[in-house]
C-alpha cells in the first residue's frame, strides 16, 4: 500500500510519515495550531490540518530558502517541503525557546537555521518569508506597521513576502483593508479553496 498523509495518495518519505504515526506524535506536532478534529481522531486531525495549510504552496513557485517567522515546532515548514514539490531550505524564527528547540529537533542537521528574533540580523534575507499574522495584531498601530516592515525586510530582491491570515473571513478582510490603506500593495490574495476561511496574501519584492 502506498503511504499517505491525511488521505492523499502521494508518496511521502517514511521519516515524514513517522512524525505523525501515533496519536501522541500527532497531538504534539499540531499543538498550538488550533486545528484538530473534534473528537480527536488522528487521520481526521491530519486531514483538517492539511486542508487548512496546504494551499500555502500556491505561493511557492520554485526552489529557494524559506523562513517561517513564528515557526513554532517547525512542522509547517516540514509539510511545505513535502507538499510543494520544491526544494525548500528551511529557516525558522520564534521567541519561545521550547518551540525553537522542537523545531531544531525536527531539522537536526539544520538546527542552526532556527533562531530567536534577536538573532535574525538585518543582513539575513530569504527567497520566501512567511508570516502567519496573529489574530490580535492590529495594523492600525504604528508599532505593528514597524514590525511588518522589519519582517518584510528579510525578503530577498526577487523573493516573495507571504502573510497568512487565520481569523474569521470577516476579520481577515478587515486586516487586508487596513494593510492596503496603510500602503501594502499585495500582488495576490488567495482564499483557501478548501473553504475553511484561511487566506494568504503576498508581495513580490
Amino acid at each position: 500500500m502506498t503511504p499517505t498523509h491525511a488521505g492523499h495518495a502521494t508518496r511521502y518519505p517514511a521519516e515524514f510519515l513517522a512524525l505523525t504515526d501515533t496519536d501522541e506524535k500527532t497531538l504534539s506536532v499540531l499543538n498550538g495550531s488550533c486545528v484538530f478534529a473534534e473528537p480527536f481522531v488522528r487521520e481526521d486531525s491530519l486531514m483538517a490540518w492539511e486542508k487548512s495549510r496546504r494551499f500555502i504552496v500556491e505561493a511557492l513557485h520554485g526552489d529557494g530558502t524559506i523562513v517561517d517567522y513564528g515557526c513554532a515546532n517547525g512542522y509547517l515548514l516540514r509539510c511545505l517541503q513535502e507538499w510543494s514539490g520544491s526544494r525548500l531550505e528551511p529557516f525558522g524564527v520564534d521567541n519561545h525557546p521550547g518551540r525553537l528547540n522542537q523545531a531544531r529537533a525536527m531539522f537536526p542537521s539544520l538546527a542552526h537555521h532556527f533562531l530567536d528574533p534577536a538573532e535574525l540580523t538585518e543582513s539575513r534575507i530569504f527567497d520566501y518569508v512567511y508570516w502567519a499574522v496573529g489574530d490580535n495584531v492590529d495594523f492600525e498601530r504604528q508599532e505593528n506597521q514597524n514590525w511588518l516592515a522589519l519582517v518584510r525586510g528579510h525578503t530577498a530582491p526577487g523573493g516573495r513576502f507571504i502573510m497568512g491570515f487565520y481569523d474569521t473571513p470577516e476579520a481577515n478582510q478587515r486586516k487586508l483593508t487596513v494593510l492596503r490603506a496603510r500602503g501594502t500593495a499585495f500582488d495576490a490574495v488567495l482564499d483557501n479553496p478548501a473553504g475553511s476561511g484561511e487566506m494568504i496574501a503576498w508581495v513580490d519584492c
